[in-house]
């Protein structure tokens, strides 16, 4: 009877402790926002200034080729086509991401943060950036990670980097 007592309690126990440990767990959401928060930061001047104040969404939407291939503005499709021409593994990239497009039906879930941080006068401002994810339609947003990166304002972390090293080269 005792032992019955004392498996059951440790079951019990152990029980509130996994349900505790799933609770505090972040969901797939919490996460790709986590990694839009960082995505962010690494854009900002000062980023230990980053305060995330309110998000609005998700949105979800048709995804097009365009935002499929991530080229939401003119400047952003001639780097792409730039881009393209001198590295032919990244022009094999974007044909076999057309093809994949065309089988498929994708969306775009957009999150749109407000957020604080200084600029470099050291002045606050509260800005609001788009963070998106392209999924297959109805399909529930991914965990960040490799080729499920946050695209903020149309940009990976990746492609934001090599973008403004174009920039500064006279683009």
């Amino acid at each position: 009877m005792k032992r019955n007592i004392i498996i059951g309690t440790c079951a019990a126990v152990l029980a509130a402790a996994g349900a505790t440990y799933a609770f505090m767990l972040p969901d797939t959401e919490e996460k790709f926002l986590q990694a839009c928060d960082e995505t962010l930061k690494d854009r900002l001047v000062a980023p230990a200034t980053y305060a995330r104040a309110n998000v609005t969404g998700p949105v979800r939407r048709g995804a097009e080729m365009r935002d499929y291939l991530d080229q939401q503005t003119a400047e952003k499709r001639e780097w792409r086509e730039v881009m393209a021409k001198r590295d032919k593994a990244l022009a094999e990239l974007y044909r076999e991401k057309v093809k994949a497009f065309r089988f498929g039906a994708f969306e775009v879930v957009s999150y749109f943060i407000e957020y604080d941080a200084a600029n470099s006068f050291g002045t606050p401002l509260r800005s609001t950036a788009e963070c998106s994810q392209i999924v297959e339609t109805g399909a529930p947003l991914a965990d960040p990670g490799f080729g499920r990166d946050a695209v903020i304002d149309g940009f990976t972390a990746f492609d934001w980097t090599f973008f403004q090293l174009w920039k500064a080269r006279g683009g």
